[in-house]
């Protein structure tokens, strides 16, 4: 069986849930029909828009949103026993 993704782009849609997800980066809102990032972190996932995913995440200059929640993706994968390098952990950040 293949590794499921650490991050993936989707098109939002909260058919299913009464609450929405809001942007990691911005924390407004996420619409139904945006494009979003989405990664697993913890038991659940957190999602930021497309357009905020290149930008420098807080006070860290040299790492982006969409690099961390890559690393999010690949730590949550690796407790959930799936086979994670830590030369992939480190080639991410």
């Amino acid at each position: 069986m293949r590794r499921p993704e650490p991050v993936w782009e989707c098109e939002y849609k909260n058919d299913r849930r009464n609450h929405r997800h809001r942007c990691f980066c911005c924390n407004r809102i996420v619409e139904p029909g945006m494009r979003v990032l989405m990664c697993r972190h913890g038991d659940g996932t957190r999602t930021a828009h497309i357009e905020c995913v290149d930008r420098p995440h807080g006070n860290f200059a040299k790492i982006t949103t969409r690099r961390v929640m890559e690393i999010w993706g690949l730590q949550v994968l690796k407790r959930q026993g799936w086979k994670v390098t830590d030369e992939e952990l480190r080639e991410v950040a």
